[in-house]
């Protein structure tokens, strides 16, 4: 009696039983574009020492870092600006 080979099965060996080597020869290779621009942009700022230290302790009040303030309200103003 024989034995019913799955299709799983003869996939299976079919991998096993080749070189991938000859594969790959055949395949065109992908062009691919792995520069994503990201969401945000660095900036250089110039604060008074004194400004950046009084947000510093307000985001620490508010227990947000304080660069996460600072582009809150920078939000806020452009909203409010539009």
């Amino acid at each position: 009696m024989k034995k019913k080979i799955s299709k799983e099965q003869k996939e299976r060996d079919k991998y096993l039983s080749s070189d991938f080597g000859d594969e790959l020869v055949k395949l065109q290779p992908l062009d691919l574009d792995l520069e994503f621009p990201s969401p945000t942009q660095a900036i250089s700022i110039r604060l008074p020492r004194g400004i950046l230290n009084q947000i510093k302790i307000i985001a620490d009040e508010k227990d947000v870092p304080y660069q996460t303030l600072i582009k809150l309200w920078l939000a806020e103003m452009v909203k409010k600006a539009s």
